[in-house]
């Protein structure tokens, strides 16, 4: 037996028409099931219009407004350990594939000699960076490196804060009424 459209009749707030509430008068003299549904139905009606809505608790507002900032920030965090996560898995398998291909094609003993090949690169590189840069670098006087960390670290320091109120502006400031409008979105009134 179809319930349809009965249950959904039973549910509907708005009027049915006289030919309608008969069909669901007839359906439900026969249908057990939509008989006990709308009984159910309107034994919660009368229970919701009876019992009235609840109040929220003073200070509900505030409460959950910070909940949901703890909440985003936590959010926040989580989203940037899982893309940390997935970058590092993503070069741990590129690393992996790599190495499967290199063996694959290569000999063993090519393979062996491209890893030492490699070493030997960086040591010379390593011995270089010591016989030409550290004599240069020690040469410089301090001042020179005083100088070059400070302006450093003042950039760094401007720009972090420049970041970090650009962050603020767009995240924790309340829209005015003009942008909300471009948005298509209506304030509230007040």
């Amino acid at each position: 037996m179809s319930h349809q459209p009965y249950e959904e009749w039973i549910f509907s707030d708005e009027s049915l028409t006289p030919q309608q509430y008969e069909a669901v008068r007839e359906h439900v003299e026969k249908c057990k099931q939509c008989r006990q549904l709308q009984t159910r139905w309107q034994a919660a009606q009368l229970q919701m219009k009876t019992e009235g809505f609840v109040s929220p608790a003073p200070g509900f507002t505030s409460r959950w407004q910070s909940s949901l900032a703890e909440r985003h920030a936590h959010q926040q965090k989580q989203s940037a350990r899982r893309l940390v996560l997935f970058l590092i898995g993503l070069a741990m398998i590129t690393l992996v594939f790599w190495t499967i291909y290199t063996v694959t094609t290569t000999s063993l003993s090519d393979f062996l000699a491209m890893i030492f090949a490699t070493a030997a690169r960086f040591i010379i590189f390593y011995q270089e960076f010591k016989l030409i840069v550290l004599p240069v670098i020690f040469r410089v006087p301090p001042i020179v490196y005083l100088i070059a960390w400070t302006i450093t670290l003042g950039t760094t320091m401007f720009l972090a804060v420049v970041w970090g109120g650009a962050i603020w502006h767009f995240s924790f400031r309340k829209p005015k009424s003009g942008e909300l409008a471009r948005e298509g979105v209506k304030p509230n009134e007040n």
